[in-house]
């Protein structure tokens, strides 16, 4: 396939023109500069960080390994490693998982292989019935039907353990920073409100002079 190259891709294109306005704040506040650009800074960490690792992941087809290359480098691995892979669409998965669930389930205290194996043999059942003709992807499935399969049963194997283990904690990092943002929102809100005279009482005002307690004992 062919695709434009990264400085002739629109969304790129739109992504720079929208950083070059933002340095508007700069050239009208010539005088202040480098304040300006002291407050601003991260601002522009992540935008350029973001573009940087854009630029670098754009070449897609570069990436990407061919099975003839895969084959040549290393035969008996490639013939072992494929003849061992699966091949399914995502709805056809779906559909072996819901009548695995809806017959004989899946067996307890399985590892995550197993657990595949089963709904593998499941779909190979359907397809021997002819029940999966009339399967077809759903466009409009919001649910995250793979979570039963990763996060949901019990699978005593070390990689599923671990996995386990490392998702509760990055859910929990992620559920504190987005309380953080929030509150940075609502402060940033309350702030504005009482620097524009309007009433801030009870205990918005209460967090709002913690919040000066704590920046004085910082600074």
């Amino acid at each position: 396939y062919e695709h434009a190259s990264f400085f002739q891709s629109y969304p790129v294109l739109f992504l720079f023109l929208w950083q070059f306005g933002g340095l508007g704040i700069y050239i009208f506040n010539w005088d202040h500069f480098f304040v300006c650009f002291m407050r601003t800074l991260p601002y522009w960490i992540p935008i350029v960080s973001a573009s940087s690792m854009l630029c670098c992941t754009w070449d897609v087809e570069y990436r990407l390994i061919t099975l003839s290359n895969y084959v040549s480098r290393n035969f008996e691995d490639a013939l072992h490693h494929v003849g061992s892979c699966l091949f399914l669409r995502d709805y056809i998965v779906k559909a072996g998982l819901r009548s695995l669930q809806r017959g004989r389930g899946f067996r307890t205290k399985a590892g995550m292989g197993i657990s595949i194996q089963d709904i593998v043999q499941e779909i190979e059942n359907l397809e021997t019935q002819g029940k999966l003709k009339d399967a077809k992807p759903d466009i409009h499935d919001n649910h995250f039907w793979m979570s039963e399969i990763i996060y949901v049963l019990n699978h005593p194997d070390e990689r599923s353990v671990s996995f386990r283990f490392w998702f509760r904690i990055y859910r929990c990092y992620t559920i504190l920073m987005l309380s953080f943002l929030i509150g940075l929102w609502l402060s940033t809100q309350w702030r504005h409100d009482l620097n524009r005279n309007h009433p801030v009482g009870g205990w918005k005002r209460s967090w709002l002079n913690a919040e000066d307690r704590l920046g004085s004992l910082i600074a």
